[in-house]
């Protein structure tokens, strides 16, 4: 069954985990915006600072959590299969979602009618969470697996 991940960097793999791990407990204090102020402030997700806060300070905080969270998911991919096609794809995920799915998310955020939360909210699990990265790896498994086979 881990014939697939045979050749996995297990340490690449772990920094990969305790990376996201970090990102989401200290997700509040991920504030890049104060940062550019000289503060250190934590950052409230909550629906009216984004519907009604800095528009920068809410693009500039999305996309930085996009990217960690993405970031560390290709680490994750590479440590697992260690195979550049893959971590390549991977990447052009990430780049598809940060000027395209990214964009299209703020736009919803700011710009939704009222009633229209609960589809922003299911869209920020899939965006801003690394559900697209994560949903890689069983493809990839599968396509190891696969070769093996063969």
């Amino acid at each position: 069954m881990m014939r697939a991940f045979k050749n996995a960097n297990w340490l690449i793999v772990a920094a990969a985990i305790i990376g996201l791990g970090s990102t989401y407990l200290m997700q509040a204090w991920l504030n890049p915006h104060s940062w550019l102020h000289g503060e250190i402030l934590p950052w409230t997700d909550t629906w009216e600072d984004i519907r009604f806060g800095s528009k920068f300070q809410v693009v500039l905080n999305k996309a930085f959590r996009y990217l960690l969270n993405d970031l560390f998911s290709i680490l994750l991919i590479h440590g697992l299969f260690q195979n550049r096609t893959y971590t390549r794809f991977a990447v052009w995920v990430l780049i598809f979602g940060l000027f395209v799915l990214v964009p299209i998310y703020l736009l919803l955020v700011f710009y939704a009618p009222s009633g229209y939360s609960s589809m922003i909210s299911h869209l920020h699990r899939i965006i801003m969470n690394p559900v697209l990265m994560m949903l890689l790896i069983p493809y990839y498994y599968m396509l190891e697996s696969q070769k093996k086979e063969e």
